[in-house]
């Protein structure tokens, strides 16, 4: 069922969990609201979930257990994930951004060997980010901006295009893996961590944003080929680059 992109509103009817045909749900893009009927999730042949971009509420029912893609993000849902997200072996896209969702992320997490994108960002998680995400060999994209999380950004698997885990509690240095020829996209604004600018990031990266740490040590002096970077607010020395456009002072 493909209904995206229009004005539907109201609830979810809970009698998609006894259509058996129905391996694809799209309603995204809606005005819907209630919760979600635990009976949609109980569908043994659902591969596809889509239900970004509504209004809907309450906690996230058990996922089904085939189910590849996972998209709840910009609702207003509550609560921790459940255990049931934990064993999907067939998961390749996560996304439940943008909600109030709180507790931690399990290790169990990188048991998801095909999980190629990781959108959680704009919620309440806390604790560390597992350590075990260096395993998950096909991760592209992990976004886990304004969320609570605290610890050291573990080993990254060399498959991460992009990552984005800015506003957190994060500390300790930057991980070796962080310099990757497939990682061009790197945010880490507005965290506790220390240590010095690789000096081959720019090798590496294409944007590369930094603003608000404890970073210390002399700028890279090929900084400027970056596409985008942003160093402010830490305690950086001089001198500058000499293509960038203001004086140490």
């Amino acid at each position: 069922m493909f209904a995206g992109a229009n004005q539907l509103s109201g609830s979810i009817p809970s009698s998609y969990g006894t259509w058996r045909q129905l391996t694809q749900l799209s309603l995204n893009n809606n005005h819907l609201t209630s919760t979600i009927p635990p009976e949609l999730m109980g569908n043994p042949v659902m591969v596809v979930v889509m239900l970004n971009n509504n209004q809907l509420t309450g906690t996230i029912p058990d996922v089904p257990s085939n189910v590849s893609s996972y998209l709840l993000s910009h609702n207003q849902l509550v609560g921790t994930l459940p255990p049931s997200v934990y064993g999907q072996k067939n998961l390749y896209s996560f996304e439940v951004a943008d909600n109030r969702l709180s507790g931690t992320i399990d290790d169990a997490i990188c048991k998801y060997t095909r999980l190629s994108f990781l959108r959680i960002y704009y919620n309440s998680f806390s604790g560390t980010l597992p350590a075990c995400i260096s395993g998950m060999t096909m991760l592209q994209e992990l976004t886990a901006y304004n969320n609570k999380f605290t610890g050291s950004i573990p080993a990254l698997p060399a498959s991460l295009l992009q990552m984005d885990l800015s506003n957190n509690n994060l500390m300790g240095t930057l991980p070796p893996s962080i310099l990757s020829p497939s990682l061009t996209t790197i945010r880490l604004g507005n965290n506790s961590l220390h240590g010095t600018i690789p000096t081959q990031i720019a090798s590496y990266a294409e944007q590369f944003r930094i603003e608000s740490n404890l970073f210390t040590g002399q700028i890279p002096a090929d900084m400027c080929t970056l596409k985008v970077f942003s160093i402010e607010s830490n305690g950086l020395w001089c001198p500058l680059p000499a293509c960038c456009a203001f004086d140490c002072g």
